[in-house]
């Protein structure tokens, strides 16, 4: 419908900079038109959609804390549970383009809420099937409603404010992941000790169910084309390209240990599992501060700061496996890690939005399937090093990935194409 008042689009259209939270409405962009919601509710959404990929992540990364806990009530190794990771990476992957494709024309509002239901429903069955088969099978059906989350929870933040801050946006949705390392896993890990693995799946289906009323309820009405990120500022296939080939080196070699830490922690280094909780606090206050701290340069340096994260997962994971048995060393460098990982998800979201050659629904999905490649790559590649090697040669195979990734982005400098004005 065309606008009521069109001079007085424009001169919203021509502010410079993004407004102080709760000063003004969303701004409409080239690239599409934000919705009609005042910028309170706008920034309501986002919280709720952050605190949504909160639970979303911190029901993915639940193996890393309770790994020991499963294997040993479930009378299988570490390095059993530890494909659980694969197998739930394998049905993002498998799942992830063609749901953004098929449900392209749904409300985001029912989608969402949707989805989230889904997911209550598979923790609940990885919860109550009984063995391990049930684990398995919950975790596969919640990893279907994250593919379809991941397929669109970015550009409907993003799409309720303008184009020029989306790598604001996008940092501040991440919070909700980053917050999962502080937060989620610590308080995972606790409950699965003094309580039992299952308790968390317990209280996250709980929460999914809250979320998916609130959802229902706050986030706006509107086709999904009409958003203002339904298009990528920049598109450009080579870089988009590029992007994706970072996104499955970088995660792949993050998650060559990231899912055998606790065994790591307590083999190698000596740590008793009463200090994960701890130790996974310390890794995610890191997490969290980055995350902040990235938001503020994305929208000015977003290759810059892909390239900031991967130097620090080197220097992270490399120093780690230098360190060897001096925990003062290995807990720095663990959260010099968790600080890098900050920096390369925002970063790496955040650069696919801007480079989508088509709709950004696919754009992100497509790079979300990339990205749980990497996922699912890396805890096979840590699965097969656990059990020929030991944990002792994960961190350092970890930080030689991590290190071609970091040459990609040297390439995509060079190789890119011509960078957009």
């Amino acid at each position: 419908m065309p606008d009521a008042h069109p001079g007085r689009a424009r001169r919203r259209r021509a502010v410079p900079d993004f407004p102080p939270l709760g000063t003004a409405p969303p701004l409409a962009t080239p690239t599409g038109r934000a919705p009609d919601v005042s910028l309170a509710r706008a920034n309501t959404v986002l919280v709720l959609l952050a605190v949504a990929a909160f639970a979303v992540v911190t029901s993915e990364v639940l193996p890393v804390g309770l790994i020991t806990v499963i294997s040993t009530d479930l009378h299988r190794t570490n390095a059993e549970v530890g494909l659980l990771v694969t197998a739930y990476a394998a049905v993002v992957v498998a799942t992830s383009i063609p749901l953004a494709h098929f449900t392209r024309s749904i409300p985001r509002r029912q989608l969402l809420s949707a989805t989230l239901l889904v997911y209550v429903a598979g923790m609940l069955l990885a919860s109550l099937g009984g063995g391990f088969a049930g684990l398995l099978a919950g975790r596969m059906l919640t990893a279907f409603a994250q593919a379809q989350f991941w397929a669109v929870v970015t550009a409907t933040a993003a799409g309720l404010f303008p184009a020029h801050v989306r790598g604001r946006i996008v940092s501040r949705l991440l919070v909700g992941p980053a917050a999962a390392g502080l937060f989620g896993l610590p308080t995972a890990t606790w409950l699965g000790q003094h309580f039992g693995w299952r308790a968390p799946f317990y209280v996250l289906a709980c929460a999914g169910v809250v979320l998916a009323v609130l959802i229902a309820l706050l986030v706006p009405r509107y086709k999904p084309a009409d958003g203002a990120a339904a298009r990528g500022v920049n598109p450009s296939m080579r870089r988009f390209v590029f992007i994706l080939a970072i996104t499955l080196t970088a995660i792949l070699g993050t998650n060559t240990i990231g899912p055998y830490v606790t065994p790591y922690l307590r083999d190698v280094v000596g740590f008793p599992s009463s200090s994960f909780p701890v130790l996974f606090t310390a890794s995610g206050i890191a997490g969290l501060v980055a995350m902040v701290m990235v938001g503020r340069y994305l929208d000015r340096l977003p290759m810059g700061m892909i390239a900031i994260g991967l130097g620090l997962l080197v220097v992270g994971w490399g120093g780690v496996a230098v360190a060897g048995t001096s925990k003062p060393a290995v807990v720095v460098l663990y959260c010099l890690a968790a600080f890098g990982v900050s920096f390369i998800v925002g970063g790496l979201a955040n650069r696919a939005l801007q480079t989508s050659p088509g709709s950004t629904d696919l754009g992100i999905a497509t790079q979300g399937s990339f990205y749980n490649t990497g996922t699912a790559l890396g805890s096979l590649v840590g699965s097969a090093l656990l059990a020929s090697r030991g944990p002792q040669s994960l961190p350092l195979v970890s930080a030689g990935i991590l290190s071609l990734a970091l040459i990609l982005v040297g390439l995509e400098r060079r190789f890119g194409g011509p960078r957009a004005r």
